[in-house]
């Protein structure tokens, strides 16, 4: 791995910063439409929990690093690995692809079963295949969570039942009914903590009405909590904060242009106002334990205002190196040690890099779109213009540094209005 010391910023300035002075421009190289047409090179990097190994898909393969070693280990797969997930220090998952995603509001529906491979890259089995069986279709279940121990299993739902199958051996039992709902969150201990029933209304690109049923206490009694439809309100996100036994929600009031986040304690019942803003869309980031750590806001591009002083202080060390860019922590272990971060830019591909904190030093994992390093990609700028009607409307243009005066614009509308493009990186652009 590529690695900076982060006590050194002013050599990883000049050595990486996507600000950096330029040079003359040389004449820029065609570039080819198949660079553009694929998917993402790799996955976002996943970190043990004990923060020895790094895992992730890279092509067709999977890539175990071992961090103490600073060995690679690669899995040869198939172009249809799509993703990692820890589960223990023992155990990793591998999603599939599907071949037509299947989404809705709620769930995402499994065409494929994820595999079960060790620390070390060695394929175990097939997550949902029971004794060697071949797997039909009733054995692809939603998965609601994966729970660690002894015998760490996978809960999953069917109906409303959960069942839940061991990792390593795949027996699954029947376990509790489900609280009616669509939406489940369950505690790191496996009890069903709150369902939310969702109703869908009058807005494309919000809730108009929320109903959680919750247990204040683990196989408490169910208590209910709704949101109700409200003129110009419309709901927007929600989480079930299991560290401070809290919902929390946001919503947006478009005849104010206001948004607001709530919680609610589960355990006295109060609700409290967290934040208002301007922002149309605020939301909440959390630690493994369900801690908030900051509110991430949306306007121009993503911004999360982290509230954890660690978080705060690291991702404005890494903003430094790359002043261009949007730094994003995307995995960190529950002591803070070791971080993988997402640096995207315009200008250059997403990169993911290994920040440990005992040697402070930041190390280049990969690379998305290798190919189109050092191209002369686009530069995005934000504006705003109004519709004859009067509205503001928000949009992105991108610009490479050689475009002549006078080149004929490109618009890309698309669906809407909930369908929004960030700041960073964008294949098609």
């Amino acid at each position: 791995m590529l690695r900076y010391g982060l006590s050194a910023i002013a050599l990883a300035l000049g050595m990486v910063a996507f600000g950096s002075a330029a040079e003359t421009p040389a004449p820029a190289p065609r570039l080819k439409a198949e660079f553009f047409v694929r998917d993402a090179f790799m996955s976002p990097p996943q970190v043990s929990p004990d923060g020895t190994r790094l895992a992730w898909i890279r092509g067709d393969h999977l890539v175990i690093f071992d961090l103490e070693e600073e060995t690679e280990k690669q899995v040869a797969g198939t172009d249809s690995l799509e993703s990692v997930q820890w589960i223990n220090n023992d155990y990793l998952i591998v999603y599939l692809k599907s071949e037509e995603r299947q989404n809705n509001t709620f769930v995402s529906e499994l065409q494929y079963s994820p595999l079960v491979v060790s620390r070390d890259g060695q394929f175990l089995r097939v997550l949902f295949e029971r004794d060697g069986k071949k797997l039909t279709a009733t054995d692809l279940k939603p998965i609601i969570r994966f729970i660690d121990g002894p015998k760490p299993y996978v809960i999953t739902m069917g109906g409303n039942n959960t069942y839940t199958t061991d990792v390593a051996t795949g027996k699954t039992k029947v376990g509790p009914r489900l609280m009616e709902g669509q939406v489940y969150s369950f505690d790191r201990e496996g009890r069903e903590r709150v369902s939310a029933e969702v109703i869908d209304g009058k807005i494309s690109y919000g809730i108009s009405s929320i109903l959680f049923r919750y247990k204040a206490t683990p196989g408490g009694k169910t208590q209910s909590l709704r949101l109700p439809e409200q003129d110009n309100i419309y709901y927007t996100d929600y989480d079930y904060a299991e560290f401070e036994n809290a919902i929390y929600w946001s919503q947006f009031d478009y005849g104010k242009s206001e948004s607001a986040i709530y919680r609610f304690d589960m355990t006295t019942g109060e609700k409290t106002v967290v934040r208002t803003g301007p922002e149309k869309e605020l939301s909440l980031a959390f630690d493994r334990e369900g801690r908030v750590v900051g509110i991430a806001t949306l306007t121009d591009r993503v911004r999360t205002q982290w509230t954890d002083p660690y978080r705060l202080k690291l991702t404005a060390a890494v903003e430094k190196i790359f002043p261009k860019a949007t730094v994003t922590i995307t995995d960190i272990t529950s002591d803070g040690k070791h971080v993988v971060l997402l640096v995207s830019a315009p200008e250059e591909p997403d990169a993911y890099y290994y920040y440990s904190q005992e040697y402070k030093d930041l190390s280049q994992v990969g690379v998305n779109y290798p190919e189109l390093l050092g191209k002369p990609l686009g530069n995005m700028t934000y504006i705003t213009y109004k519709a004859r009607d009067g509205l503001e409307i928000p949009a992105y243009v991108t610009k490479r540094a050689d475009t002549p005066a006078g080149a004929p614009l490109i618009v890309m509308p698309h669906g809407g209005p909930a369908a929004r493009d960030l700041y960073g990186f964008d294949p098609l652009a």
